[in-house]
Formats: C-alpha cells, sequence, structure tokens
C-alpha cells in the first residue's frame, strides 16, 4: 500500500484536544530534554534565555506532551541521529493500515 494518504499537521502548542478536533490517527511528538531546547532556543535562534524560558513555559511540559504521544521521535543527539528518528517514523507510519482511517 502507498503512503498518499498521509497529512502532517504541525501542532507548536499541542493539547489533549488537538487529537479529536483535527480528527488525528496518531500524534507523533519530537522531544529532547528542557535543557536541551532551552540551550538551543538561545544558541540556534539567538533568543534571550528568559525569553526561551517564558516559550517552554508557555507550552505543555516535556511529560504532557509525552503521555500525548503515539510516537516520540529522539531528537536528543545529532542530526544524522535524527534523520535515523525519522526513517523509523516513516517505517512505522507505513506499516499497513497506521495512516488510513479505515
Amino acid at each position: 500500500a502507498g503512503t498518499d494518504r498521509v497529512v502532517v499537521v504541525a501542532i507548536p502548542l499541542l493539547g489533549p484536544t488537538h487529537r479529536e478536533r483535527y480528527r488525528l490517527d496518531a500524534v507523533v511528538v519530537v522531544d529532547c530534554p528542557v535543557e536541551i531546547a532551552l540551550e538551543r532556543l538561545v544558541t540556534d535562534r539567538a533568543m534571550d534565555p528568559a525569553d526561551a524560558k517564558a516559550r517552554m513555559a508557555a507550552q505543555l511540559s516535556r511529560e504532557e506532551r509525552l503521555a500525548l504521544a503515539d510516537f516520540v521521535v529522539d531528537n536528543s543527539s545529532t542530526r544524522q541521529h535524527l534523520l535515523a528518528e525519522v526513517d523509523r517514523l516513516w517505517e512505522w507510519i507505513a506499516e499497513a493500515g497506521r495512516y488510513h482511517r479505515g
């Protein structure tokens, strides 16, 4: 079976109601430890540390996001590791019937 029915919806402020609101078949969370996320916002996006902390505080906690996830992509390491995680995700999505609401 092909995977031409896969639609990705990026939801920056994921919440418990999104699964039903958008009729999502699955929720994928890209995860890394809070310390790494904060460091990346400050270093890679040149955010002020206080602003980065405020942005993170406005979102669900890491634990809450993970509890909503059907699949977790580990983004705590290198770009090469992340690419391998994306391949692992795609394999999970492509499993028969995983992506199609019957």
